[in-house]
This record gives C-alpha cells, sequence and structure tokens, in this order.
C-alpha cells in the first residue's frame, strides 16, 4: 500500500502579515486622528426653593440673581419672576460697568453667595467665561478679608 507523504499533516495559517498589516493601519489611524482640548465649567446645579403662598418676601432665603448673556446685551434680573434689575452692552467700557454693578450687588447681598448664568444659544463661549470671571473675581468686602464676589456660579438651560 502507498501513501502520500503529508497527507495528514495540516499547514499552519500564517497570521504574521495579516498582523503587520494591522499595526501598519493602527499607526496610520493615530497618526491622522485629531486631537481637540475640552475645557470644562465647574459649576453647581441652581438651588430652587419652594416657597408657600403664605411666606412673605423677606422669608426667602435667597435673590436668585440671574445674568441672562445675550449676543448683544447682559441682563441681571432678580428672583423667581426675574424682575429686571440693569442690563449693559458688550462694549469694552460697559463691561467694566457691569463688572462695578456686580461688586455693589454683593456688597448690597452680602450673604448672597451664589448666582445663575442664563446664555442664550447663540453666544460665544468666551463671553460666557468673561462674565463668569467677572462673577468670581476676588474684592475686599466690608467687615472680610479677601474673597470672590460670588464662590459659586451655577447654569441655568440655554435659551
Amino acid at each position: 500500500m502507498l501513501r502520500k507523504k503529508g497527507f495528514g499533516k495540516q499547514e499552519r495559517v500564517n497570521v504574521i502579515p495579516i498582523l503587520d498589516a494591522v499595526f501598519i493601519f493602527i499607526f496610520f489611524l493615530l497618526m491622522s486622528a485629531q486631537f481637540i482640548d475640552l475645557y470644562e465649567i465647574n459649576t453647581k446645579k441652581p438651588i430652587i426653593e419652594e416657597v408657600s403662598s403664605n411666606t412673605s418676601a423677606g422669608d426667602i432665603k435667597s435673590k436668585n440673581f440671574r445674568v441672562h448673556i445675550f449676543e448683544e446685551e447682559i441682563r441681571v434680573t432678580e428672583g423667581m419672576k426675574e424682575k429686571l434689575v440693569s442690563k449693559f452692552k458688550w462694549e469694552d467700557g460697559s463691561f467694566s460697568e457691569f463688572r462695578a454693578f456686580l461688586i455693589k450687588l454683593k456688597k448690597d447681598n452680602l450673604k448672597e453667595n451664589s448666582i445663575i448664568v442664563k446664555p442664550h444659544k447663540n453666544v460665544d463661549f468666551k463671553r460666557v467665561i468673561k462674565v463668569v470671571d467677572a462673577a468670581q473675581q476676588y474684592v475686599t468686602l466690608p467687615g472680610s478679608k479677601k474673597e470672590k464676589i460670588f464662590r459659586s456660579v451655577a447654569f441655568e438651560s440655554m435659551e
């Protein structure tokens, strides 16, 4: 009986060329990827207090100051009904008035430690950062050392 040599022998699949191609592909994939810097702002959710109908305005702890940021102006409102307190244009002189207004607002309301920022959806991110920086600048308040105007900045959903 004649037997063929290697009839029961199976050849192995050579995976080395496939692995070489995969590693080269990964190398080119990493080289073509775009890595971007992501920035984040450390914020807290707005604190909303429930008020019963027999509660007077003097019993409410927080004044709920909001800063509405629009493309052409900044509006500062107070309370749940968002009564307009002041508004400022985006010019340089007007923005320094906005900073001075925040300092005056804090001096008139020393117990207020938070402010709510509500940006419009089309506002440039740099403007939002500028407003947050203004709200967290350090000032010397009466009877205290140097501290931030508003320690806590919360963001409300965009309009």
